[in-house]
């Protein structure tokens, strides 16, 4: 027996073929086209806000807490304030589980915290109160102190308190 020649299934399979990509390039499309006026543009400093800080954030510290223990006058006083801040230190210090979710690591940002209130309770109790005047920069960091006197972790709450206590006894610029 003898087929005949033209019997279409080459004509429909290619006609199907047609069918498949020109559905599958419009779902591609509904998925990934994006209008260029959907998304508002981003304020630049509502991103920092939002971001850990820049690489090398644990070196400055470090050389922060140095520089304060040194009683040297170039401490870097916003270095401190940004240690001060929960929420920035929140950010810094992620972890990821082993299920794969990405928290924050609570202690390490509070130590962090405890870390530049201890400091910076000893750069004072090595200041002369004769002699020693509270400058602008400080002043912030002081005021961050204060509003940490009712944090709720005790531990920082205390040591906030103990920092208040000694800059009381300094003159202010």
């Amino acid at each position: 027996m003898t087929q005949p020649s033209d019997s279409g299934f080459v004509k429909r399979g290619f006609i199907l073929l047609a069918g498949m990509t020109v559905l599958v390039a419009g779902v591609l499309l509904v998925l990934f086209y994006r209008p260029a006026g959907a998304t508002p543009p981003v304020d630049s400093e509502e991103v920092k806000k939002l971001a850990p800080s820049p690489s090398g954030w644990e070196i400055r510290y470090s050389a922060a807490v140095t520089l304060a223990r040194r009683k040297s006058p170039h401490v870097p006083w916003e270095n401190f304030a940004e240690m001060l801040n929960e929420k920035q230190q929140l950010r810094n210090h992620r972890v990821t589980l082993a299920d794969g979710k990405n928290v924050s690591n609570e202690a390490s940002a509070r130590n962090i915290m405890l870390r530049a209130l201890t400091t910076l309770g000893e750069y004072l109790s090595q200041q002369d109160s004769a002699t020693f005047v509270i400058d602008a920069p400080l002043s912030e960091v002081l005021a961050t102190v204060d509003a940490l006197t009712t944090h709720s972790a005790a531990p920082i709450r205390f040591k906030a308190l103990e920092v208040q206590k000694l800059a009381s006894g300094f003159r202010k610029s």
